[in-house]
């Protein structure tokens, strides 16, 4: 069975954070081109200790000879705490340390992005880690550890922050009024790539659980009804709206042809 992707048009909300999103080739602005991993259970959090001082201050060295050109007023918004004006968890919360560190090796520095080693992109990490106040500790952050290190608030796991950009598994319904839900549908993950893609491996196209969650779809523009009853992949931004949570669609991809599991 081959994926059927789906190619839509997104418009982000609220209306003071519109932009528009083509599926085919885009890049989301500030996202660069980071894929977030499976939601597994991760080894540890941002607050166990992942990284050292000593290798947070390597990591303040090489922000100020590489980055502070760009970034004068300090670290930018989407990596300092709030309580200094910046956004950290909400860019990051429920996300992999992987997302951050690709994100940063894929944009900067913005004359020559990829152009320094691995190890200094994850001193650089470290460092951003440090200005957010988590924990040092006795061993190094390595590249090879940081898809399993999650960003969490530190009372634990919370959902996905409201206008994330999430991956989500559901049955495709047609409602009475022509409106697009997702029912049955799996608990929002995190992702940093709104593209569902055209997949071929059979594990990546499988039927899978059923959910208890449900989404209203926005800016879904199917020319049949015959599509209702699939089950389906969609990614798209997380709307919390009370008792009506909503997915702004920017991809969405066949998985099976019924919803029967």
């Amino acid at each position: 069975m081959s994926a059927r992707v789906y190619k839509l048009i997104a418009v982000r909300v609220p209306i003071f954070r519109v932009f528009i999103v083509t599926v085919t080739g885009a890049i989301l602005a500030g996202y660069g081109a980071a894929i977030m991993p499976a939601a597994a259970a991760a080894d540890k959090t941002v607050w166990d200790g992942v990284f050292t001082s000593e290798q947070a201050a390597r990591g303040g060295t090489v922000y100020a000879t590489e980055c502070s050109a760009c970034h004068r007023d300090g670290l930018p918004e989407r990596a300092r705490p709030a309580a200094d004006g910046g956004r950290f968890m909400e860019a990051w919360a429920e996300d992999s340390l992987k997302s951050l560190f690709t994100v940063i090796k894929t944009t900067m520095p913005q004359s020559a992005p990829g152009s320094l080693s691995d190890a200094a992109y994850t001193d650089i990490v470290a460092y951003i880690l440090k200005e957010n106040a988590f924990p040092p500790g006795s061993e190094e952050l390595t590249p090879a550890a940081l898809e399993a290190i999650r960003v969490q608030g530190k009372g634990g796991p919370e959902a996905v922050p409201n206008f994330a950009l999430v991956r989500v598994a559901g049955c495709l319904t047609r409602t009475a009024d022509k409106a697009w839900v997702l029912s049955r549908a799996s608990e929002p993950v995190r992702t940093r790539d709104h593209n569902a893609g055209e997949e071929t491996k059979p594990e990546a196209i499988a039927p899978r659980p059923a959910g208890a969650r449900s989404f209203k779809l926005l800016q879904v523009y199917l020319g049949s009804d015959s599509d209702s009853g699939r089950q389906v992949e969609v990614r798209g931004f997380l709307i919390r709206v009370p008792n009506d949570d909503r997915i702004n669609v920017t991809s969405m991809r066949k998985l099976a042809e019924s919803c029967a599991n």
